[in-house]
């Protein structure tokens, strides 16, 4: 088990339209740097190398592949500020958490399975714990 979480109402920190979606790479570069995630974890969050998310940045426009990748991953990251304070994201997602058997949940999210993250948030929301 780990500590109790509030679940708060609306992120201080990411205090802007959550249904705004990434369409390009400066936008999504400005959006990841509000919210405090690194390059190298986003690119976990969103399955692509470091390199390619550096590479995207960059693009004006970008593919709607990338896109849905892109926005899955901040949509994650929206509900996870749901449940704890946005600047313990990063720090969360880099700790080992026995609801992942001892494992990061970015370690977890390597492995395919994104989906134990969303049955935690599920579980938090619901009066869990983290």
């Amino acid at each position: 088990m780990g500590m109790a979480t509030t679940v708060i109402e609306k992120p201080p920190a990411l205090d802007f339209d959550p249904q705004a979606e990434i369409k390009s790479g400066p936008a999504l570069q400005r959006w990841r740097r509000k919210v405090k995630i690194s390059r190298p974890v986003y690119a976990v969050l969103s399955d692509c190398s470091e390199r390619t998310l550096a590479t995207l940045e960059g693009k004006n426009r970008l593919s709607m592949a990338k896109q849905r990748k892109l926005n899955e991953a901040r949509r994650l990251i929206m509900a996870l500020a749901e449940i704890m304070e946005p600047e313990n994201i990063a720090p969360w997602l880099k700790k080992p958490n026995e609801w992942f058997d001892g494992r990061t949940p970015l370690e977890a999210m390597d492995e395919g399975k994104v989906d134990k993250i969303w049955e935690l948030i599920f579980h938090t929301k619901a009066g869990g714990y983290l």
